[in-house]
């Protein structure tokens, strides 16, 4: 009796689905912003360079919306995650009801790197897009 218990246990987790989070992703936060929950998903950016920004609804739990940053402007200059040598997530986290992150941009032509540090707003549940500048130490 106690085989065929522990047999349908095993048969009826494995019919279950499984939440699985992507290999290239290194962190997961979650912070409220006003009265709006925000997932910032960082993730390993040698291997799939994006950040992504989600609000999540709090009564049911569902996705609002999506941004997935995988290029940044600074100064007018579009900085293409890409198409660099290679961009590093320095910090992260909420400040002043914004998610920000401060990125290691390393230019592919030209050499050099630039310490940019950006903010994203939101409007009720809406992701506006991130607000960048060349971060002061």
């Amino acid at each position: 009796m106690f085989r065929r218990f522990t047999l349908l246990s095993i048969v009826a987790m494995s019919s279950c689905v499984l939440a699985q989070v992507p290999s290239s992703v290194s962190s997961v936060e979650t912070y409220r912003i006003g009265d709006t929950l925000v997932r910032l998903i960082i993730h390993n950016m040698e291997i799939n360079p994006v950040i992504e920004v989600d609000t999540i609804n709090r009564s049911d739990y569902e996705i609002n919306d999506v941004f997935r940053v995988s290029s940044i402007s600074l100064d007018n200059e579009k900085l293409d995650f890409n198409q660099s040598a290679g961009v590093f997530v320095e910090e992260y986290g909420e400040r002043d009801n914004k998610v920000f992150f401060v990125l290691d941009y390393f230019y592919l032509h030209g050499g050099g790197s630039v310490l940019v540090d950006c903010e994203v707003s939101f409007e009720k549940e809406k992701i506006l897009p991130p607000e960048c500048r060349v971060k002061v130490n």
